[in-house]
């Protein structure tokens, strides 16, 4: 098969449309090139933490060193990380936190970024409940890599309920 002129023009147009996506549409993969100190909250909503559960727990930087101050809080397990540094978007704050916490998580990869699935031992459900974030208490409509975030925002990330089953 011969290619006609035409059907040159167009594949290389295909071509620059494709690298300019590739180019502009994910520029810092959601990282401004510095660290960030903010707030990041883990609230576990109807489960459990497995450390701490029922418990509000917050962790804090005081004089340099790190402290965990756990107290009730009605069976609501919520766990604080206050002024975590790392580097500037939400999904590296989580590891962060989850260093710092000493807990497991888990995510997939995926082409439009890094996908959450397990905090702490906490599965997402399918269909059912999954982890969702928010940011400044805005909920995220981008996966948690490609969010960049500035010095003392919050970051908060929880255990919710698909809002599209029947009875949710």
């Amino acid at each position: 098969m011969k290619l006609t002129p035409k059907d040159v023009v167009l594949a290389i147009i295909a071509v620059v449309i494709v690298a300019v996506i590739v180019i502009f549409g994910f520029p810092s993969q959601g990282q401004t090139g510095s660290t960030v100190t903010a707030t990041l909250t883990i609230d576990f909503a109807e489960s459990q933490a497995p450390a701490y559960p029922g418990n509000l727990t917050t962790w804090s930087k005081v004089d340099g060193s790190w402290t965990i101050a756990s107290v009730p809080n009605a069976g609501h397990s919520i766990w604080v990380f206050e002024n975590i540094t790392s580097v500037s978007n939400c999904y590296g704050q989580l590891v962060a936190a989850s260093n710092l916490g000493h807990f497991a998580m888990h995510v997939q990869n995926q082409t439009l970024g890094t996908f959450v699935d397990n905090i702490a031992g906490i599965q997402n459900e399918d269909p059912g409940a999954g982890w969702q974030y928010y940011i400044n208490g805005v909920y995220a409509n981008r996966a948690c890599n490609l969010n960049a975030i500035s010095n003392g925002y919050d970051v908060r990330w929880i255990f919710q309920l698909d809002p599209f089953l029947p009875g949710a």
